[in-house]
């Protein structure tokens, strides 16, 4: 697919609006949200075997890395709008992991399994004496996570001024 496509275009500015709206308000729960948790359960359904901190981690793990390697499919086409549109896919979820992060030593977010559920950050960090670390863990996450997004809007807005011949 071109890039300098007007439905490619149309898409990316639809969809990168919707991915801010949910970096900037990760705490709210948004449709994007319950296809990421599909991938965060397959992580640990597929690491089950592995020793129980691989499995916690792999949650986090694959919920990131599924958008990343479309990203990174699209960026080998180059792809551009495509590929930094889904780069704001990844920044949403990186700072969605952040907010998980952050909710280790409270526990106040709500699990899947319910309250019987392991919560995987509060774990793993226990499991790494590293509890105490988790709100500047977590908060280098989000940071990364809006670097991310900002990179990925500055690449999309770059490209779309250098190749602005396009009518919509």
């Amino acid at each position: 697919m071109n890039s300098t496509a007007p439905s490619t275009l149309c898409s990316s500015l639809i969809l990168s609006g919707y991915f801010w709206f949910c970096i900037l308000t990760p705490q709210q729960w948004h449709f994007i949200d319950g296809v990421n948790l599909i991938f965060h359960e397959a992580g640990h359904a597929i690491c089950f075997f592995l020793p129980a901190l691989v499995t916690a981690a792999a949650g986090s793990g694959l919920q990131v890395a599924i958008p990343l390697v479309c990203a990174v499919y699209f960026l080998n086409r180059r792809e551009v709008v495509t590929a930094n549109t889904l780069g704001l896919w990844v920044a949403q979820n990186v700072i969605s992991v952040s907010a998980y992060m952050h909710d280790a030593i409270k526990m106040e977010l709500p699990l899947l399994g319910g309250d019987s559920s392991t919560h995987d950050w509060n774990f793993i960090f226990g499991q790494l004496e590293i509890l105490n670390w988790s709100v500047t863990l977590a908060n280098l996450c989000m940071y990364t996570g809006y670097g991310i997004a900002i990179t990925c809007s500055i690449i999309i807005v770059r490209f779309f001024v250098q190749h602005g011949k396009t009518k919509f």
